[in-house]
């Protein structure tokens, strides 16, 4: 874990001090640098989180930091990297908190299925993962992804137990970004019109 935490503190001080001179943007390599050592981070420290819960903890914390560095709430000679590290910690506590979803989103497989099956066409479809990608959503896309190659190769829905299984998460985990990934798939569809 120190060296983890010495490369957060390392590429958070860097990128603040980047932001403050003005050449530093979200496609920096320093944020891709951060997003590997707080996965690993994340990781080492809460070790029983599952993949997509820390994937998707790192994402927001680092969509909140850059803002707050934007915003210049944070200084390089304050502790960009705690602080950063103290949002992705509080991100992931609260995803766990929160994995019991509301009785509505129980059914989210086929709420998908349907979107998929009804209307969602290749270009539909390719348009929403693209829009999750940019929203820096990689655990959606990882769902959504390994969703749409199980229902390719087996010929019908895949569960969100099957889906888990082959990216080593939980249902509950797998439910909760296709959830996420609905809002894309709408989104997407209702621009195509």
């Amino acid at each position: 874990m120190p060296g983890y935490t010495r490369q957060i503190d390392v590429a958070a001080w860097t990128l603040v001090k980047y932001v403050a001179d003005g050449s530093a943007s979200a496609e920096w390599p320093e944020t891709e640098t951060l997003r590997k050592a707080l996965l690993g981070y994340l990781a080492v420290r809460y070790s029983r989180a599952h993949t997509v819960d820390r994937e998707t903890a790192v994402d927001d914390a680092l969509v909140e930091f850059l803002a707050a560095v934007r915003d210049g709430r944070v200084r390089a000679e304050g502790s960009p990297g705690k602080y950063l590290r103290v949002i992705a910690q509080r991100k992931l506590s609260k995803q766990r908190e929160s994995v019991r979803l509301p009785d509505d989103l129980v059914d989210q497989d086929d709420a998908i299925a349907r979107l998929l099956e009804a209307d969602a066409s290749k270009r539909i479809i390719e348009d929403a993962m693209w829009r999750a990608r940019i929203a820096r959503r990689y655990a959606v896309v990882r769902v959504v992804a390994a969703w749409l190659d199980l229902a390719e190769r087996n010929g019908e829905r895949p569960s969100s137990e099957e889906v888990a299984e082959k990216i080593g998460s939980d249902p509950a985990a797998v439910r909760q970004a296709l959830g996420r990934f609905r809002v894309f798939l709408e989104r997407a569809a209702e621009d195509s019109r």
